[in-house]
């Protein structure tokens, strides 16, 4: 039943599915600041030799210069961050230990979307020190 007391048809789903943003388009707003400061968002995959399959989710401000989550689950994510072609694998939950309680402990009673998350970790990262984990904005 939808919300009006009417049954779900085909058009309800339809409508629904047409309204709902993609899994990118939802990731690309959340980072929607770094898209601002002149980064494009690209998504790729990455085929193991133990036949698993990683998801890169790329910003990139240049070819030397991205910012790049690696997923391979939904709870298994790597950042990697490539600063004047040098990578780097920036220890965040250790770095920001307090923000991410904090965070956290506010969406206490919430579902966690760690897309969220890694976002405003970004956007904290930039407020405090002007740069987004070494990458000059």
């Amino acid at each position: 039943m939808s919300a009006h007391g009417a049954p779900w048809t085909g058009r309800h789903v339809r409508e629904k599915k047409e309204t709902a943003m993609t899994e990118d388009e939802r990731i690309a707003q959340l980072f929607s600041f770094l898209l601002e400061r002149g980064f494009t968002f690209e998504r790729d995959y990455n085929k193991g030799t133990d036949k698993t399959c990683t998801q890169i989710y790329r910003f990139r401000l240049n070819a030397a210069n991205y910012l790049e989550y690696r997923v391979l689950s939904e709870y298994e994510r790597t950042l990697m961050v490539c600063v004047r072609g040098e990578k780097k694998f920036p220890a965040v939950g250790k770095k920001y230990v307090s923000f991410i309680r904090r965070w956290k402990l506010s969406r206490l009673f919430q579902k966690k979307d760690l897309w969220e998350l890694a976002a405003d970790v970004c956007r904290h990262d930039l407020e405090v020190t002007g740069k987004v984990f070494g990458l000059e904005i």
